[in-house]
């Protein structure tokens, strides 16, 4: 019927038919207030290297197929219970509900780490696409469901600096380093705006000829 139809597509990627933020979101909030202090909850968050490839090279059906073709991967590498969603774009969440030990998370990046090693087909072409990893988890202090993403996000972002196709767990210092990116980011925004820059030009010379070779600024 039309109406089931409706309601599931206002749960579920309709690309992949993976469930959709929103209910990544809504999982997260329950399972954060299920297990409390009494137990850990655990989000990956998934970003493709090589997408953007994928896509210049091959075109956006061929992206599109890719996406689907990761999304079913994706899925035979979790637990019986654990959620996977697509987030946006080539962007995807896997929550972790009820884990005993930060290695079971862990175990299940790995796994998506070599599930996503193996090549693709998609417009009769082989592309091989990997994927950096960022873990956050719940700990003994209270936490919401937004913030546990963003650190997950956090924790991706410097899986993809440190070299991609990798994992990073999150840790304290770099939502700092996040922070002071931003701050300095606005920063320089404003300096540009207020005309606040003053560049100062010192001569590189080589000593062997006297002759100058370029310029720091």
């Amino acid at each position: 019927r039309l109406s089931d139809e409706m309601v599931y597509l206002a749960r579920h990627d309709a690309l992949t038919g993976l469930h959709n933020r929103g209910v990544f979101t809504d999982r997260l909030v329950q399972a954060l207030h299920e297990r409390g202090s009494h137990g850990m909850v655990a989000v990956l968050y998934c970003d493709l290297d090589g997408f953007k490839e994928v896509n210049d090279l091959l075109g956006h059906d061929a992206g599109d197929r890719l996406l689907v073709l990761v999304a079913e991967r994706v899925m035979t590498c979790l637990r019986e219970g654990d959620t996977a969603a697509r987030l946006g774009g080539d962007e995807f969440g896997v929550l972790l509900d009820d884990i005993t030990d930060e290695g079971q998370a862990e175990a299940v990046a790995q796994r998506l780490l070599e599930a996503l090693e193996v090549p693709f087909v998609t417009a009769d072409q082989q592309v091989r696409v990997r994927v950096s990893i960022g873990i956050a988890f719940s700990g003994t202090e209270p936490t919401t469901a937004e913030l546990l993403i963003n650190c997950a996000d956090t924790a991706m972002d410097a899986a993809k600096a440190r070299g991609k196709g990798c994992v990073e767990r999150f840790h304290p210092h770099m939502r700092a380093a996040e922070l002071d990116r931003l701050e300095l980011e606005a920063a320089l925004r404003d300096a540009v705006r207020e005309d606040r820059i003053r560049v100062h030009y010192q001569p590189i010379v080589d000593l062997g000829t006297g002759r100058v070779d370029g310029f720091e600024a």
